[in-house]
């Protein structure tokens, strides 16, 4: 429900639901960022699995899978 002064309030990222700040923005580069399957040059991931594993990763592991490359 709308609280307020009666304002059309237009809800933010932080709002709506499947939409996260804490997840980082990450570029567009023609492969998925969790499989490496061949994508378009605006998607970052092939599927919604794919990207819910990347993040699920990265939240666990963080950048300290990398770090062990």
């Amino acid at each position: 429900m709308e609280q307020g002064n009666g304002r059309n309030m237009q809800p933010t990222n932080a709002q709506q639901p499947g939409v996260s700040q804490a997840k980082p923005m990450l570029p567009a580069k023609g492969f998925c960022w969790y499989c490496d399957h061949a994508v378009d040059n605006v998607r970052r991931f092939c599927s919604v699995a794919c990207r819910e594993d990347y993040f699920e990763e990265e939240a666990e592991f963080g950048s300290q899978s990398h770090a062990a490359e």
